[in-house]
């Protein structure tokens, strides 16, 4: 196979591959199921109002809704858990479609630039390796930010609380006053209680997706304290001032 046959294939895998990016940015969310019903059921007026500003193509939509269904044993629980975590609006199976497109894109050029097969192999192999890399420090840079955040979070809620709002209610509050991630994240447990998912449940995804000791330990005295009942602005101030302890010894 000679040189220029070579190049045209690789021109037409990155033609195909940047084809394929677009599809994925231009339809601006999740498209699984649980996304759609989200897009669907879900009152985040700011949310549908960029959706609708943008322009979104319900075509896209149905194209991502296919691909994800068609191929959707490529994806797993984990690695879509990595990617909300990161916060990045595509499900596993797209990310690995992208994986897979950017690591034959490497392997072409490889083959092109070095003229080897082994080289093409080696920029390949490079080529899977950077988009993993970009999601572990996408999502280790909003997990530290969302640690940053957390203190002010719970003053928020706590004060919320004291003037009588409900628990959900006092995120809701989060969600208006605080900047992203955390009012992003407190709108994605929102989000999960209107779906109809318990608030202990909806918590606990949160704790999953963050990861963050701090949180954890919110987590789970909230949930005791809808077992056994008591003072929730009291528990609340107690865990806030245990958060910054924390923070000042570590």
């Amino acid at each position: 196979m000679n040189t220029g046959t070579l190049l045209i294939l690789g021109v037409l895998a990155l033609i195909s591959l940047a084809g394929i990016m677009i599809v994925l940015i231009r339809s601006g969310s999740r498209g699984d199921e649980v996304g759609e019903r989200i897009l669907t059921y879900a009152t985040v007026p700011e949310f549908l109002q960029e959706r609708k500003k943008a322009g979104a193509n319900p075509r896209l939509f149905r194209i991502r809704r296919r691909i994800n269904s068609m191929l959707s044993v490529l994806g797993t629980e984990d690695l879509n858990l990595q990617l909300m975590r990161a916060d990045w609006k595509i499900t596993s199976t797209e990310y690995i479609l992208i994986r897979i497109g950017v690591m034959l894109v490497g392997f072409v050029f490889g083959w092109i630039i070095f003229g080897s097969i082994l080289s093409g192999l080696a920029l390949a192999i490079l080529a899977n390796l950077l988009p993993g890399i970009f999601l572990r420090r996408s999502a280790s840079r909003r997990q530290i930010k969302f640690e940053e955040q957390l203190v002010d979070v719970l003053v928020l809620i706590t004060g919320a609380v004291k003037t009588g709002f409900s628990l959900l209610q006092a995120m809701e509050v989060v969600e208006r006053e605080m900047q992203p991630p955390a009012a992003d994240e407190f709108r994605r447990v929102h989000v999960e209680v209107g779906l109809g998912i318990g608030l202990s449940q909806a918590l606990d995804n949160l704790s999953a997706r963050m990861q963050n000791q701090d949180l954890d330990l919110v987590v789970t005295a909230v949930k005791i304290h809808n077992q056994v009942g008591g003072n929730l602005s009291t528990m609340l101030e107690a865990v806030t001032e245990t958060v910054r302890e924390r923070d000042r010894l570590f």
